[in-house]
């Protein structure tokens, strides 16, 4: 990937405020365990992005940042037939993206985010489809973190401990646009705990409460596949 970023710096009145665009081009290589009509092919993608980024003198280590971005990929996989796919597809998605970090009080912050997000099929090989919102993107996303840090007395380390909100909006199941599917919302949270300078135990729950949410749907054989479930992941770290 590649990308460049242009940042204008606030003026002499306003030097907590800054605007800044950005271009950038990828490549990705196509899942082998997609099924395809002819030899696979990159895919491409390029972005347009600006935004502006705000720093409040107080609270200290808040940051709002506001952004417009426009994406395009071609060569997407697109389903031709029932379990076969051909990569003549091409996809636009713009959007707006809100984000802030804001540090609540001492050892205690929080970060929320919010996207909307208006995607399209330019291109998918299939009479109709054009003009249509492609499969599985969202419209609305959206995620709000805490995190506050338990400070060590002498006899014990730090204990920073999180706690979060996902949501993801509903989507098209398909193409054509003939389903959809529906949107969920899931908890995450997380603690940790440094015994030393250089050891640290964290615990890590995604979807907390096992929500129940469908992920995808193949239209080709009315099969719905649902998404992660409760899980717990433990990590030791231990750095020299």
């Amino acid at each position: 990937m590649r990308s460049g970023e242009i940042n204008l710096p606030g003026d002499k009145v306003r030097d907590d405020l800054s605007v800044y665009a950005n271009y950038s081009e990828s490549l990705a290589p196509t899942s082998p365990r997609v099924n395809l009509l002819n030899e696979a092919e990159l895919q491409r993608g390029t972005q347009y992005e600006a935004g502006i980024k705000y720093s409040p003198v107080f609270p200290k280590e808040t940051l709002f940042t506001l952004a417009v971005f426009d994406l395009t990929l071609t060569n997407v996989p697109h389903e031709v037939s029932p379990g076969l796919y051909d990569q003549i597809g091409e996809v636009r998605v713009r959007g707006i993206e809100l984000e802030g970090k804001l540090a609540l009080a001492d050892q205690l912050s929080a970060t929320l985010s919010y996207s909307c997000w208006n995607p399209e099929t330019l291109e998918d090989g299939i009479s109709g489809n054009a003009g249509n919102e492609p499969q599985q993107v969202p419209n609305l996303v959206g995620s709000v973190w805490a995190e506050s840090t338990f400070p060590g007395d002498g006899l014990r380390g730090d204990l920073p401990v999180g706690a979060g909100v996902r949501y993801a909006g509903s989507s098209c199941a398909d193409n054509a646009n003939t389903l959809k599917i529906d949107a969920h919302t899931v908890v995450d949270d997380a603690i940790s705990y440094e015994f030393f300078e250089n050891a640290t135990l964290q615990l890590n729950a995604s979807n907390l409460f096992d929500e129940e949410c469908v992920s995808n749907v193949d239209t080709s054989s009315n099969t719905a596949y649902y998404g992660d479930g409760r899980t717990v992941r433990a990590t030791f770290r231990y750095t020299w």
